[in-house]
């Protein structure tokens, strides 16, 4: 009797211990998936992200490693600091332009008036 209580047991421990692994693979490719898109809005690029990435996998580096991204400097940023520059300097740009067009204006109404004198006195003539 005892026999048939292991082989049985053995069954449901089996279908337990599958299950289980299964569900712990799932959790884990979610897990690699999340660090991966995460690590990747961050801007690291190369072999950072790569041992960004294989450090988090693990349990036990994966504290370690969040406060390593807390106090270092993310290529976002910087992209971000760059983008502001390049705005900034389109911004000057397009200010310098539009005082341009501002004196082009004034110079066509001063020269319409202009015209418009010379015409007066050539009808009065």
């Amino acid at each position: 009797m005892s026999s048939r209580f292991y082989s049985s047991a053995s069954g449901y421990d089996a279908g337990i211990l599958f299950s289980n692994l299964l569900a712990t693979i799932v959790v884990l490719v979610l897990w690699c998936l999340l660090w991966w898109f995460f690590v990747k809005k961050l801007g690291f690029k190369g072999r950072v992200r790569w041992l960004i990435y294989g450090l988090t996998c693990f349990p036990y580096t994966t504290g370690f490693t969040l406060m390593a991204l807390i106090f270092s400097r993310w290529p976002v940023w910087a992209e971000l600091r760059q983008a502001k520059k390049d705005l900034k300097a389109c911004q000057d740009e397009r200010d310098a332009l539009q005082k341009q067009v501002e004196r082009n204006v004034d110079y066509i109404r001063k020269a319409n008036l202009e015209v418009q004198r010379l015409q007066g006195q050539l009808i009065s003539k």
